[in-house]
């Protein structure tokens, strides 16, 4: 996936559902069925989580920081509890990684924000 600086994230919601559809190629997809979370080399190793307009701003500055512009998404579905109606923080085997790479222009925009 490649992303530009004005890339809202409902955008990159989107972009990062089609990539789980074209995937996993689940029934019914829902961002809210799966936890995305980035790690990025050198700055950020620890995985850090993608849910919300603040976190994916968080991810464009940490890529930012690099000179290669990588960025490595992992995304896990959550898988629901026959007994129960609510998503259990376990996780299915399933696991997609993708990497991102930003445009020059999105590493200018990151870079002045610092």
């Amino acid at each position: 996936m490649k992303l530009e600086p004005e890339e809202p994230f409902d955008t990159w919601k989107a972009q990062l559902l089609d990539h789980i559809h074209k995937t996993l190629m689940p029934n019914v997809i829902n961002f809210t069925n799966y936890e995305a979370m980035f790690t990025v080399p050198h700055v950020s190793m620890a995985p850090m989580a993608i849910a919300c307009d603040e976190e994916y701003t968080d991810m464009l500055e940490c890529i930012g920081r690099t000179k290669d512009l990588i960025c490595c998404v992992f995304v896990q579905e959550r898988q629901q509890m026959p007994s129960s109606k609510v998503c259990r923080p376990v996780y299915d085997i399933y696991l997609l990684l993708m990497t991102l790479y930003l445009t020059e222009a999105c590493k200018r925009e990151c870079s002045r924000g610092k």
